[in-house]
């Protein structure tokens, strides 16, 4: 399971705070249908499907802000949603296609967090200046 934490994973940025919060909830989701029995394919299914669309949502979010403040870091910001997204659907596609269903929703679940964690602890506090700066 993984736990806010306001001092490594906030940004004194509502809504930003919000959406991360709302993801991890969903990695949290994630585990604990991976450990339901038993196995419910679909249940895993639609929570790795909220995963997905939630985290397309959240970095939409994101990269407007990061648009309309003229954040420096922008291009490997974006970089770095882009990695997140092409994986998730590699490993959703294996999920949706292979017999090892529950090993591959393992995986995702190991992915989203390493991947949300380290990117909420590091890349994305580096913009926290700047949209404090614009009243956020």
């Amino acid at each position: 399971m993984v736990a806010w934490n306001a001092q490594t994973m906030g940004m004194d940025i509502e809504v930003i705070d919000h959406q991360h919060q709302r993801l991890i909830q969903i990695i949290n989701e994630l585990e604990w249908a991976i450990q339901e029995k038993p196995f419910d394919r679909e249940k895993l299914k639609e929570v790795l499907g909220s995963m997905f669309d939630y985290a397309y949502y959240h970095f939409q979010t994101e990269e407007f802000y990061l648009d309309k403040f003229n954040y420096p870091g922008i291009v490997s910001h974006k970089n770095e949603h882009r990695y997140f997204i092409e994986r998730y659907q590699m490993l959703i596609k294996l999920f949706n296609t292979d017999d090892d269903y529950l090993e591959i929703a393992k995986d995702a679940q190991e992915f989203l967090e390493n991947w949300l964690v380290s990117h909420i602890c590091g890349t994305d506090q580096g913009y926290a200046a700047l949209f404090k700066e614009h009243g956020m």
